[in-house]
């Protein structure tokens, strides 16, 4: 006699499952865009496409994010000339249509499922190329020559000098400044990135407050020129060449000091918690407010954006970096939504000098309160960035 078997759906599908458990954060999303669709059809154009937009920009994002975790040039190469090309292509859309509180949740729903998407795909290329996360053990990749490692570096500078020749003086000036900016900026951000994935926090701080400052600058300049297409060329070779040096010489500096991406979860006992700096840089946004009064909420807003921005921004570097899916979704519903948040509070207040003090300790403080908090997470989790190993 054949024994007949019942079961739940739950337990004949458990992928399935498993996987609506995982994404029910994606989900609740695109039920709030299918809303937002019910409630604004004559937006629909707008709103879909952004959400393309957004998708195919954190998808490549993501692989970036990862990429520059990761010991391939190549790949790193790749991966950051793409997602310099569609940032360019996604900032431009939404400074067209003015940051409207309307595009926001197609904004987050597309980056967030882009993110969680590209963080997959980059895991499997990981595992097909070998590339590794932990540099501490002096594999032979990095002991390589510089020279030999950036030769992507110097096809970019030819295009770039090529580009500014055919262009008026004025504007050939322009954009060798943008492209320096960018170069700074991104060479600061992969060290910031690398550095807020490893288990040395004092290896954050200069390069996060670097980091600020020129970001700032390089938002005045973009919305000056209202993202004209023109800037496409110094923008993405400034930000490849920055990522791509960033990366090579965090590889070494981590080799040296022997800062590692997962050592804090094996560890037996938790890393100490530095947040001294958090409290001396808000001492700093402080006085500021107390010096011009007549915009200090403006001021204290602006800090307590790009506090939230830039711990969203650790938070979800980290979590992009590891392999728990949930950890990875929740964390970018909270940076992309707060990125948009805050880049449209400086677009509406037109990006002046005065924000730079708060905006560059907001950005600081959270990433540095963003690090401890997502050590802790890690811990309790298990999340590791080395799946290739």
């Amino acid at each position: 006699m054949v024994e007949t078997r019942f079961c739940s759906w739950r337990l004949c599908w458990p992928p399935i499952w498993r996987l609506l458990r995982l994404l029910w954060p994606i989900i609740a999303l695109f039920a709030f865009v299918a809303g937002e669709l019910v409630f604004s059809p004559d937006n629909a154009g707008i709103i879909l496409s952004l959400l393309i937009f957004a998708y195919v920009q954190s998808i490549a994002f993501a692989l970036t994010s990862r990429s520059r975790n990761r010991s391939s040039v190549v790949y790193h190469f790749i991966a950051v000339t793409l997602s310099a090309v569609v940032f360019f292509w996604m900032l431009e859309r939404l400074i067209a249509h003015e940051l409207t509180l309307m595009l926001l949740v197609p904004y987050i729903a597309g980056t967030v499922s882009g993110s969680v998407s590209g963080a997959q795909i980059s895991t499997w290329i990981e595992k097909k190329i070998g590339a590794i996360a932990d540099m501490t053990s002096g594999s032979p990749f990095t002991q390589r020559s510089f020279i030999k490692q950036a030769w992507p570096i110097f096809i970019l500078l030819a295009v770039l000098v090529f580009h500014i020749a055919s262009q008026p003086p004025r504007l050939a000036w322009e954009f060798s400044a943008l492209a320096a900016l960018l170069f700074a900026q991104n060479f600061s951000h992969t060290i910031v990135s690398r550095a807020g994935n490893r288990n040395k926090p004092t290896f954050i701080l200069g390069s996060v407050l670097f980091n600020g400052v020129i970001q700032f600058v390089i938002l005045q300049r973009l919305v000056s020129y209202d993202m004209d297409w023109s800037l496409l060329v110094p923008y993405a070779v400034g930000s490849v060449s920055g990522s791509i040096s960033g990366a090579l010489i965090s590889m070494r500096i981590e080799h040296r000091i022997g800062a590692s991406t997962d050592a804090h979860v094996r560890a037996a006992k938790a890393p100490q918690l530095v947040l001294w700096p958090i409290g001396a840089l808000f001492l700093f946004v402080l006085i500021e407010s107390l010096l011009i009064r007549q915009i200090a909420f403006l001021l204290l807003t602006i800090y307590g954006l790009a506090l939230a921005q830039n711990f969203s921004f650790m938070l979800v570097s980290r979590a992009r970096n590891r392999n728990n899916i949930l950890y990875h979704a929740l964390a970018s519903v909270f940076s992309n939504g707060v990125w948009f948040l805050t880049f449209r509070e400086l677009y509406v207040t037109g990006l002046e000098w005065s924000f730079v003090v708060p905006y560059m300790g907001g950005v600081a403080s959270g990433s540095l309160l963003a690090y401890n908090v997502s050590i802790w997470i890690e811990r309790r989790i298990g999340a590791v960035a080395d799946t290739s190993k």
